[in-house]
């Protein structure tokens, strides 16, 4: 659950497939500030369903060969 604009929100999520981390993992972003900011593994083909909005959502990340992330995110309108 989180709240946005005032409006509160509640999230649900289920993990498909947890992927792997290849050799040369990348990271995310830091997050939070000063020696407190945290960088996480981003698995190769993880996937994951959301509901957002009442729309159903699939997300999946998968390596290229140049070694950078191809963020997918696929949804199924009507």
């Amino acid at each position: 659950m989180y709240i946005a604009g005032g409006k509160v929100f509640r999230s649900k999520y289920k993990i498909i497939a947890l992927g792997q981390y290849p050799q040369n993992v990348k990271y995310t972003q830091k997050s939070g500030r000063g020696q407190n900011a945290v960088q996480y593994q981003i698995p190769d083909g993880y996937i994951v369903k959301t509901e957002v909005a009442d729309q159903m959502l699939c997300c999946e990340t998968k390596y290229t060969i140049a070694n950078k992330i191809l963020y997918t995110i696929t949804w199924k309108e009507g």
